[in-house]
């Protein structure tokens, strides 16, 4: 694949030789950043892909040896450049393209292309998101041919010291991997300028702080609670492979704590973080669910009432929607990331709800509420909420947050809601055939329950932070 002229035109040239040091100290490194004026929350919640799955046609193709002068183009700039000619989109090229590399590298790491985001979903964000601002990146031969691109979102009420970023190699000269797999040494100098570009970019952004994700499909059995490990043999049917904890035997072992799992010292992704100065935060792993027939029965303690909808939540809902969603925010577990919790308002509910449907993605939501809890006359309060989302034409979807109150905990209300959003998804969306998840290894609570309601493990993510300074204003990074 090779990008158009026109698209090529709006390129920079970009130093090959530079290291993640040298650039990171010049931001003037980057192309001049184009007026965002587009509008432009963080991306619907969802886990790793099911490898089982077909993964569909990639448009790549293999790109020359690594060439040597390289050419970098950022959305902000082609988004301006296009504004008000939709007859030549430039934008949507460019869109298209990232997808391409995205699910092409997704595809390599993990055997499956579910995780990709869509070039209609990057759309979404950037188009109708104002609680971040983001940038995109492709890196691209000098003849047009892409390498690889990257993507960064920068929060714009929490957390303002902090980036989350992305990288995605395209496949290497004559068949040698790119991204989270051994690599050959021409694979190298892609990653080494997509984190470059990561970091120039949070340099340019006045921020700190990065966040970024790995996905492992072997890690030690050491480190896991039984719970984490769950269902081993059902995970390693469904990822198609074999299964994704084995023992260490003496191989060397990355471990965050007790219980929170752990990675193996030479797992290449483990190694490339490290070099470029990331500190391993928290372990999660990823499940799938296949709804529909076979699902345990729901079991809904008397006196509360469920609530279920597909699409926009029910309008007289949404301060209750919020208030829960607050609650998920200071509860879930964080690992050792420094990041601050979100706090919901029912404009930032709506402002989601926006953002999902631009996205062409479709919610799917059960509550239970309590009638008689709260104050006089407000008729109750959420206990408990768990969502899920598809996006239009997917045969899968991801889970987003399950979250009960601290004081209606250890009641059984979160395998209820699992179970009953599963058949609200299977009654109005019977094509879709998997549900994804991630928790992080220590929740042996919510792994348990995962495990109960038909949640298998398919791999496990590494979750990495970058600090290049100090903390601004006391904020945290998300």
């Amino acid at each position: 694949m090779t990008i158009s002229a026109d698209l090529l035109a709006l390129s920079e040239s970009f130093p090959r030789n530079s290291t993640p040091d040298t650039v990171s100290t010049a931001a003037s490194a980057l192309p001049e950043r184009g007026a965002h004026s587009e509008r432009g929350t963080r991306p619907e919640s969802g886990a790793r892909p099911d490898p089982s799955a077909h993964p569909g046609p990639t448009t790549l193709s293999e790109p020359e040896a690594f060439p040597g002068p390289v050419r970098v183009l950022r959305a902000s700039v082609v988004s301006k450049a296009t504004a008000g000619t939709p007859a030549i989109d430039l934008f949507d090229e460019f869109l298209d393209v990232l997808a391409a590399l995205e699910r092409d590298a997704i595809l390599r790491s993990t055997g499956s292309t579910d995780l990709a985001t869509s070039a209609r979903e990057r759309r979404g964000e950037w188009t109708t998101d104002t609680t971040h601002t983001r940038e995109y990146f492709l890196l691209v031969t000098e003849t047009g041919s892409p390498l690889g691109a990257a993507a960064v979102g920068a929060p714009l009420l929490e957390n303002l010291d902090a980036i989350d970023a992305e990288v995605f190699p395209g496949p290497g000269p004559r068949g040698e991997p790119g991204l989270r797999e051994k690599s050959g040494p021409r694979a190298e100098p892609v990653f080494d300028l997509l984190f470059s570009l990561v970091v120039a970019c949070m340099t340019e952004l006045g921020r700190t702080k990065a966040f970024m994700f790995t996905e492992h499909l072997c890690v030690p059995t050491e480190g896991f609670t039984d719970p984490a490990r769950g269902s081993v043999t059902a995970g390693a049917e469904v990822r198609g492979a074999s299964a994704i904890f084995v023992p260490a035997e003496g191989r060397p072992v990355v471990a965050l704590g007790p219980d929170r799992g752990s990675l193996f010292a030479d797992d290449p992704a483990l190694v490339r973080m490290q070099r470029h100065g990331f500190r391993l935060t928290q372990i999660e792993r990823c499940s799938v669910l296949r709804p529909g027939a076979g699902l345990p029965d729901a079991e809904v303690p008397a006196g509360l009432v469920p609530i279920t909808w597909v699409g926009d939540a029910p309008a007289e809902h949404l301060q209750r929607i919020a208030d829960i969603n607050t609650v998920f925010e200071r509860d879930v577990p964080k690992g050792d990331a420094s990041f601050e919790p979100a706090v919901f308002t029912v404009e930032r509910v709506l402002e989601h709800q926006e953002v999902r449907r631009a996205k062409g993605v479709t919610a799917y939501g059960t509550a239970l509420l309590d009638p008689a809890a709260g104050e006089p006359g407000s008729g109750g309060i959420l206990v408990g909420l768990t969502a899920f989302g598809v996006s239009e034409g997917d045969e899968h979807g991801f889970q987003g947050a399950t979250v009960t109150r601290p004081e209606y905990r250890g009641r059984g209300l979160a395998k209820a809601l699992k179970l009953l959003n599963a058949r609200n998804l299977a009654a109005h969306a019977p094509h879709v055939t998997r549900v994804y998840t991630w928790n992080a290894a220590e929740n042996s609570p919510m792994l348990a329950i995962n495990n109960a309601v038909g949640f298998v493990p398919v791999l496990v993510e590494g979750q990495w932070e970058k600090n290049t300074g100090e903390r601004n204003n006391g904020t945290h990074p998300s």
